[in-house]
């Protein structure tokens, strides 16, 4: 048995020190300078393509990206669609491990498939908000997304629900929606958290370098 336990999730780290004193939670990470909107290159192919998934939707536009699964909740989905027939709900990514018919079918919610990598900042940059409407089971217990960093550096507001490591990451900065997905956007958009502020608060708070958490962890692993 390994004497150092690294996990990704805080939630998870914390269910695990129990059972092993030397855990360590080491967040998510990536190139928070990928989605920032000064990296977009106007008129590239994606950039077009983008443009052409979106110019035929109307703002406000809300918009998630990730692989579509039981992760997610369906019915706040529907339910989002539903109560603000006036808003875009724009879905991409690909569908795994559920039927695709059980997707919420509504005219102003829009399920755009697998898109390219490169492609998502510039999705991204024609949204007003982003989402993140996962269900609270057992798939998500101990999930920390990813996404959260990237809609950030993208400068969007972003509106949760309660999943434990987001509030842990970045509550401060991420509307978490209790019950009412509706109103928890119409305070994310006019909340007092200014667009450079999210983006400032990516490298500063949830984006950390990730080799000091490592060589606190495992020194003996680490290499110059």
């Amino acid at each position: 048995m390994s004497n150092r336990h690294t996990l990704c999730s805080e939630t998870l780290c914390t269910a695990k020190r129990s059972l092993h004193g030397n855990a360590h939670c080491i967040t998510s990470s990536g190139d928070a300078s990928h989605c920032t909107p000064s990296s977009l290159q106007p008129s590239c192919l994606h950039e077009q393509a983008a443009h052409a998934l979106l110019a035929r939707l109307p703002r406000p536009r809300l918009g998630c990206f990730g692989v579509i699964d039981e992760r997610l909740d369906m019915g706040l989905v529907a339910q989002l669609a539903d109560s603000r027939p006036d808003w875009q709900i724009v879905m991409v990514g690909p569908v795994v491990k559920i039927d695709p018919a059980s997707l919420p079918q509504r005219q102003n919610a829009h399920w755009l498939g697998m898109q390219p990598c490169a492609r998502l900042r510039y999705l991204l940059a024609g949204w007003d908000a982003c989402l993140m409407p996962f269900a609270l089971n057992e798939s998500t217990r101990f999930i920390s997304p990813t996404k959260t960093l990237k809609y950030m550096a993208g400068e969007k507001p972003v509106v949760s629900t309660p999943v434990k490591d987001v509030i842990w990451l970045c509550g401060n900065v991420v509307e978490v929606a209790e019950t009412r997905a509706t109103s928890s956007y119409r305070r994310a958009r006019s909340c007092s958290t200014s667009r450079p502020k999210r983006a400032a608060d990516v490298p500063a708070k949830c984006w950390p370098p990730c080799r000091p958490y490592v060589e606190a962890a495992a020194p003996t692993a680490c290499t110059s």
